[in-house]
């Protein structure tokens, strides 16, 4: 004789707490790698090929101007850094590129002239003053001799920037210190012809646009 009883239904093998967790786990990663997919794959790639200073990052830069998020302060506070710190690399190289041509005669004695006329700057600098300021701080400066005060002047709003770096920082800091004999050295017919001559040195032309700016 059979007897009845009730049967139940085979629901498949059950999965432990532990492997649901690790299930979710993997399938909240797909997520994120399909999502993070999509972002990548929605981005336009450009490569621009070209010689030195044709203006590759210029181009970048526009489109930023133009499509991109406005420039914070911070922005700006780290490109006047950054400025400063151009200027005096440039003319650091320049200086050097002086004595190489071998035209320290030649600023004597137009240093001699100016002085003769009294048409010298209005710092009283003339231009082998600046001359010997520069290679002294600048070019080669004396590791042994007392450090400058760093402080920030609180009326300069570039001041320093944290995105520019500590090298950066440093320069920018030099520039303050000497751009009365910069602009003095910058401002003489000898560096005319020094300039003239700025493939030598790698010294590229917008440079000058700093410089200029000191007069």
């Amino acid at each position: 004789m059979f007897g009845c009883g009730s049967s139940s239904v085979d629901d498949g093998p059950k999965i432990a707490p532990s492997s649901q967790h690790e299930a979710v786990i993997s399938s909240n990663i797909d997520k994120d790698l399909e999502e993070q997919w999509m972002v990548e794959d929605s981005k336009i790639m450009m490569l621009l090929l070209g010689a030195a200073e044709s203006g590759k990052s210029t181009i970048f830069k526009q489109l930023r101007i133009l499509y991109g998020k406005p420039r914070t302060h911070e922005d700006l506070k780290m490109y006047g850094v950054i400025v400063r710190s151009n200027t005096i690399v440039a003319i650091r190289k320049l200086v050097c590129l002086l004595n190489k041509l071998e035209l320290q005669s030649e600023l004597e004695e137009e240093s001699r002239d100016v002085y003769d006329e009294a048409a010298y700057d209005h710092s009283g600098m003339t231009p082998i003053d600046a001359m010997n300021e520069l290679m002294k701080f600048v070019v080669n400066p004396d590791s042994s001799a007392p450090q400058e005060s760093s402080e920030v002047d609180p009326d300069d709003w570039v001041g320093s920037s944290s995105k520019a770096g500590l090298a950066t920082n440093a320069e920018a800091k030099l520039f303050l210190k000497h751009v009365d004999a910069i602009r003095v050295l910058w401002q003489s017919n000898t560096m005319r012809k020094v300039w003239a001559k700025r493939a030598m040195a790698n010294v590229i032309d917008s440079h000058k646009e700093y410089l200029r700016e000191l007069s």
